[in-house]
């Protein structure tokens, strides 16, 4: 009988094997979803790839929308097929170069890959639709905000004109509308020397030819 693995247990095997995620904190200028799949296909099967693109420069830049071969990326997540690879491959890029004897955008750049121990994609799935839902939030709270203060701007200036109309038929018929403005007073603390003019005029503080006067017939 033989000892060698079947082919149904070769299946098997393939089927448990789990996959593993790596994060990547820095993606290097230039860098694609499409680059990341053909770096890492080399090592084995690669799986999902996320990119966090960089809004801000997409706004500033206004270019196309970030895609799979196009864009700029801040950080990133990688699916490899068995989790084992993943983890061998963080541990060995990690800080080093990303490219070797080229010049391009990311000849200066580090690696800087972890390896995330029991994570998967889902969990990031989750964190994105969160994240998502919070801005989304942000973004409604944002308008009405911005309505409101809308609305309060239509309505003074709808105010004013409502009182301008008035106070101009009011002077054409001579009768004078009183202001009702009301003017905040504040109230001017005084100043060093205003204070020490008060003190003096108490006899709590001397007056500085005085105290000098006094101070050279001690001495001589």
């Amino acid at each position: 009988m033989s000892l060698s693995p079947t082919h149904d247990e070769n299946s098997k095997r393939k089927c448990t094997t789990v996959p593993g995620v790596m994060y990547i904190s820095i993606i290097p200028p230039g860098m694609t979803p499409l680059h990341l799949q053909q770096i890492f296909e080399k090592y084995g099967e690669v799986g999902r790839i996320f990119l966090q693109a960089d809004e801000k420069a997409f706004r500033r830049g206004k270019k196309l929308k970030p895609g799979f071969n196009r864009g700029r990326f801040l950080e990133g997540w990688v699916e490899m097929a068995d989790k084992r690879l993943a983890k061998r491959i963080a541990m060995t890029m990690n800080n080093t170069p990303v490219v070797e004897g080229k010049k391009t955008k990311s000849t200066d750049c580090l690696w800087n890959i972890k390896y995330l121990p029991r994570f998967r994609w889902t969990h990031l799935a989750e964190r994105l639709a969160y994240e998502k839902a919070v801005k989304s939030q942000k973004l409604r709270t944002e308008v009405i905000q911005a309505r409101k203060e809308a609305d309060a701007f239509i309505t003074n200036v709808e105010a004013s004109k409502k009182y301008s109309s008035i106070k101009e038929r009011k002077e054409k018929k001579g009768i004078a509308l009183p202001e009702n403005r009301r003017v905040t007073k504040f109230k001017q603390r005084k100043t060093v020397e205003e204070m020490r003019k008060e003190r003096q005029k108490k006899g709590v503080e001397p007056n500085p030819e005085t105290k000098a006067k006094s101070l050279l017939s001690s001495i001589f």
